[in-house]
């Protein structure tokens, strides 16, 4: 078994492939950030870019040391698995699946982004039911939860679309004016009524190594 065997961990669905980026593969990641993700304007719908540094550098470095935080900070207990997307082979966002207290809440979030040229093509919809996928069936969780900046209508469609229903709002008080955000969950009940066949012919290859670095031995399925 690898000291880190979520560099192993890939999914595959036709097209798609989300796996957890090496180091050479985060500066690809950095770089794509530097292209235009939401309509000008609408910086809120994605914290960093709202705080972004204005030195390009600098930029490149948060998001480099955004993805080695999720290997620095991560515990059985709090984890945050961010995936590269790629469609036929390139890089066009990212995917995070978050966990707090994973085996005694069953509770995963996911949050993405995806270059604006690369949007409107169901792109986000699949990498996001693949992830769903893999939590439901293979870590066995009992909720996924997601979040949207109530103005991001493209946002919200997917979440929909994903058989999510509404779980309350906040206010994200980091930003200035803050926004609205919705939140919204879904169930393996939920789940079970509206997953896509396609998964059916989703492959997920190094789960089983990752397995106990997520989740404590002995929990009991349902």
């Amino acid at each position: 078994m690898s000291a880190w065997p979520f560099f192993d961990l890939k999914l595959h669905l036709g097209a798609v492939d989300l796996a957890i980026p090496t180091d050479d593969v985060v500066l690809q990641l950095a770089e794509l950030a530097e292209e235009p993700i939401v309509p000008a304007g609408k910086e809120e719908w994605l914290p960093f870019l709202a705080n972004r540094a204005t030195d390009r550098n600098e930029r490149l470095r948060r998001v480099m040391q955004f993805h080695w935080s999720t290997r620095a900070n991560h515990s059985i207990d709090s984890w945050q698995l961010a995936f590269g997307i790629y469609f036929r082979g390139r890089p066009q966002g990212t995917i995070s699946l978050y966990s707090e207290q994973f085996t005694n809440r069953r509770i995963v979030r996911t949050g993405s982004w995806i270059v604006q040229h690369a949007q409107g093509a169901g792109l986000g919809t699949t990498a996001r039911s693949m992830l769903i996928e893999m939590s439901m069936r293979l870590l066995e969780a009992k909720y996924v939860e997601s979040r949207y900046v109530e103005t991001n209508a493209a946002s919200a469609r997917v979440s929909e679309k994903l058989g999510y229903e509404p779980n309350g709002y906040h206010i994200d008080d980091r930003l200035n004016p803050a926004p609205i955000i919705r939140n919204v969950i879904l169930t393996r009940d939920r789940w079970k009524d509206v997953r896509p066949a396609q998964l059916d012919k989703l492959h997920i290859e190094g789960f089983d190594a990752c397995k106990p670095l997520l989740v404590h031995d002995g929990m009991e399925s349902s």
